[in-house]
């Protein structure tokens, strides 16, 4: 089947992150031509934390999804019964979920002859020697969406359509906690003590 790469992001630069119920996720084309052997360097398969520069590109901070994390992302597309837990594959009418999913500005990392569009991503699991992609999209010829997260692929293997799934807890700015009136008041109080004392001082001066 031909199938064509979306192509990928600069080195040093991430795509848009897209942010999903608090939670911020990078592209998975970012990383296009990445295998999961040369991920695994950077971020520990088995807590996913990540530490370090892939391609010019800091992930540190950022963790490796894992299928279950990858299935709670899609959920939020998803009407109905959800994915997983686990590998798993579901199958809806065309632009059920591909439609709200694509508005948010996912890119897509394949593009299948028969017009299907995919994003697809390698997680941290292992099973049996094989590396999970998974994947959601919609094809228009079969009138179907599609969110697959059960199959696996080479972990040596780096493929032009298919990057991997990334995520972080949004950073919130600190917030002041305002003043309150009553110490604000007792403030102003002690200020205008201090002054009347300090006048009382200069007239008694002036006086001797």
């Amino acid at each position: 089947m031909l199938i064509a790469c979306m192509g990928g992001f600069a080195p040093g630069s991430f795509a848009i992150p897209i942010t999903v119920d608090g939670t911020e996720w990078l592209q998975p084309i970012d990383f296009v031509n990445r295998s999961w052997n040369e991920i695994s360097t950077v971020c520990d398969p088995t807590s996913g934390l990540c530490s370090g520069s892939l391609g010019g590109n800091d992930l540190t901070g950022w963790t490796w999804a894992n299928v279950d994390d990858v299935n709670a992302l899609f959920n939020h597309y998803i009407p109905g019964a959800p994915m997983g837990p686990g590998p798993d594959d579901l199958d809806r009418p065309y632009g059920t979920f591909s439609t709200p999913f694509f508005a948010d500005g996912w890119t897509v990392t394949e593009v299948q002859v028969s017009g299907a569009t995919w994003v697809v991503g390698l997680a941290r699991e292992l099973w049996f020697g094989g590396a999970y992609t998974p994947r959601i999209g919609g094809d228009e010829d079969r009138g179907s969406d599609l969110a697959i997260t059960e199959i696996r692929t080479d972990p040596s293997t780096a493929a032009a359509t298919s990057g991997a799934w990334f995520y972080r807890a949004v950073a919130t700015p600190p917030t002041e906690t305002p003043l309150a009136p009553t110490m604000y008041l007792v403030g102003l109080g002690l200020a205008a003590l201090r002054y009347s004392r300090r006048k009382r001082k200069l007239h008694t001066k002036s006086i001797h």
